[in-house]
């Protein structure tokens, strides 16, 4: 019986394989894959959610099976914060499935009282990886009175959501392009045009707004020691503390703006945490890499205007940057809770906004 329901596994795959040649789009891929795995895994339901790296979420692109109260087959907007779920931080950090019974000890509070919203006993997930980038998670659950997932399980998942990546590497459709256009390569984080269509946003909604820049101290260090392949694995490391650090904070975008300069943008007055998650991550970035570290540069804005008052706002996180570097590196200029008036001439526009920097 065994045997059986292993050639119906592989065949199972199989057909997936070939569907997803002619997948119009995202969410067809999606669906197929989320298909594959309830019927493969023997799973109640099963999901498929795409990351995104620069808002530090997962958004749920399809749910098939028992759908438990409040889940919906196509939904909206169905976002979880990695912040919230240490299993989804395992994903993007390790690249490796994880499961988890609903009676399990020590397992992830958050996990455990999903599972318990959603009527299930046991979930698995797994990630999908496009290249060296998490892409998304392959996430499945079974009812009471069926067992737990196992590490069998989990070879399985790894194989469909495998499929899943292949048939995303070979889309070539509008939608894949554009989407491709504000994602960094490298880190699956947002990219330069991200960062400064988020500005332009801001401005035309005249926000408050946090700018933090972010620059590798000790990369070419690494990159010298350790070869180049290590220097891509650092950055993407930060990249992913920064991921976490902007689930925490509403309406926050990561980005990559090249090299080794990364930015957070973070709208809305500056809340008197952002000091404290800004020396956090400084510290966090240290022990990443034997030789390497962050330097960090904050100012802000009162109300966000016009290009002028964006172009003062990045010079002022950009001057803080390197006072940060030239104390040391490995440290940020700081002092959002006692923000530093900068004088008015520096800032072109006549209708200015109040800019601030720490």
């Amino acid at each position: 019986m065994r045997a059986y329901r292993e050639t119906a596994g592989y065949q199972a795959v199989a057909d997936l394989l070939f569907a997803m040649e002619s997948a119009r789009g995202v969410d067809e891929l999606a669906r197929l894959g989320a298909g594959t795995a309830l019927k493969v895994l023997t799973a109640a339901s099963a999901s498929v959610s795409r990351f995104d790296a620069a808002a530090g979420s997962v958004r749920t692109i399809v749910n098939v099976g028992a759908l438990g109260p409040g889940e919906e087959e196509h939904p909206a907007d169905e976002r979880y914060r990695v912040s919230d779920f240490p299993d989804l931080l395992k994903v993007a950090e390790q690249q490796r499935p994880w499961s988890l019974n609903l009676h399990d000890e020590g397992g992830d509070p958050s996990e455990l009282r999903l599972l318990a919203s959603l009527g299930k006993a046991a979930s698995l997930g797994c990630p999908i990886l496009v290249g060296a980038l998490v892409w998304g998670e392959l996430y499945a659950t079974r009812a009471h009175g069926s067992p737990a997932f196992t590490a069998r399980d989990q070879a399985v998942a790894r194989v469909i959501a495998q499929a899943i990546a292949l048939g995303v590497g070979r889309l070539d459709s509008h939608e894949h392009l554009t989407e491709l256009v504000y994602i960094d390569a490298l880190t699956g984080l947002g990219n330069r045009r991200l960062a400064d269509e988020t500005l332009q946003e801001l401005s035309r909604l005249q926000r408050p707004v946090a700018i933090s820049l972010w620059d590798v101290d000790g990369l070419k260090t690494v990159n010298d020691r350790d070869g180049h392949l290590a220097g891509d694995r650092l950055l993407r490391e930060i990249a992913l503390l920064l991921s976490e650090a902007v689930s925490r904070l509403p309406g926050a975008v990561a980005t990559r703006l090249g090299g080794d300069e990364f930015c957070l943008i973070v709208p809305g007055p500056v809340d008197a945490e952002l000091p404290d998650a800004l020396t956090d991550l400084v510290d966090r970035a240290g022990w990443l890499a034997a030789g390497a570290g962050v330097s960090c540069g904050t100012a802000t804005v009162k109300a966000l205007v016009d290009d002028a008052d964006i172009r003062a706002l990045m010079r002022r996180a950009d001057a803080a940057l390197y006072r940060a570097k030239r104390a040391g590196g490995r440290r940020q200029v700081r002092d959002l809770a006692r923000p530093i008036a900068g004088p008015v001439s520096d800032i072109s526009s006549p209708h200015h906004g109040d800019v601030t920097e720490g």
